[in-house]
């Protein structure tokens, strides 16, 4: 991750002709955790250019705002429900908490919508326990015929959105369906040019938070 520090210096002359120097305070930090499966976890990587960072100071140049990737392989809700609680603990910096699951869960239909909307309605409710903001994003579009049940998933996230009042997150069904060509071979995970667009919508979704 890398971080940009906006420190500024202003001269100042007094009535009597002598000087002194004021240095603003830095600028404010905004952090947000995303916890999510594989493809968060490839996504807010070193390698991806332009980053996260990048575009969040190109968008927000009053303000500093980083990521904390909290992405792992596998992870579905019904695994990261059981320690949704540890995440908003072990960062306290965190002020939006994304939740990005739904691709493992909707594979072969593996539990059911409902089910799925009952575990992220859990995880909510741990998150503003903690004081946390919460943003979700849809689920990313696959071609897989394993995965034809996303939208049945992506409505079980605008349903806990509207009950819950969270943030809606980046449309990354809506992209990778209008934007095939950034899906990698395995028609799940983005490649680099998807990864990058990740970073970029979650940028441009985080930015719009005060």
């Amino acid at each position: 991750m890398r971080i940009f520090a906006l420190l500024c210096a202003a001269t100042l002359v007094p009535a009597c002709g002598s000087q002194k120097t004021l240095t603003e305070a830095p600028a404010p930090t905004v952090t947000i955790v995303v916890f999510g499966d594989s493809i968060t976890a490839q996504a807010f990587v070193p390698a991806v250019t332009p980053s996260f960072a990048d575009v969040s100071l190109g968008l927000r140049p009053d303000r500093l705002t980083t990521v904390v990737n909290w992405g792992a392989s596998g992870y579905s809700t019904s695994i990261a429900i059981k320690i949704m609680g540890n995440i908003v603990r072990d960062h306290p910096e965190a002020g939006i908490v994304g939740i990005a699951f739904g691709t493992n869960d909707a594979y072969n239909n593996s539990i059911s919508a409902a089910t799925y909307e009952a575990n992220l309605s859990a995880m909510v409710d741990t998150a503003k326990a903690a004081g946390k903001i919460v943003m979700i994003p849809t689920i990313p579009y696959s071609p897989k015929a394993e995965l034809s049940g996303l939208p049945a998933f992506n409505a079980a996230i605008a349903n806990v959105i509207a009950a819950k009042n969270c943030l809606a997150g980046p449309d990354l069904y809506q992209w990778f369906l209008s934007n095939p060509s950034e899906i990698g071979p395995d028609s799940i995970h983005p490649n680099a040019t998807g990864q990058a667009s990740i970073n970029r919508l979650w940028a441009q979704a985080v930015s719009a938070v005060q």
